[in-house]
């Protein structure tokens, strides 16, 4: 998947796993009340907006310095080794 400059919306009503490649300059928004799991070589440089749900990336593929804002009723997980 690539996320051009005005990035992209994953919305999850059921628990999902990304273990694709998400690339490009945008950043990553999700929504949506379910987790999110990303396992791919991610490489976007824009922000990470976590709305709502879960959000769960492995460290050797989650390269994103930071996330960029998390919402009422969202979280997230690095899971640094």
């Amino acid at each position: 998947m690539t996320l051009n400059a005005g990035g992209g919306t994953l919305e999850t009503a059921a628990d999902l796993t990304l273990s694709g490649l998400i690339g490009g300059a945008g950043g990553l928004t999700k929504t949506g009340t379910s987790a999110l799991t990303l396992t791919g070589a991610n490489s976007y440089t824009g922000p990470t907006t976590v709305s709502a749900g879960s959000l769960f990336a492995v460290p050797a593929t989650f390269t994103q310095p930071e996330i960029g804002a998390v919402g009422a009723g969202g979280q997230t997980s690095v899971a640094r080794h």
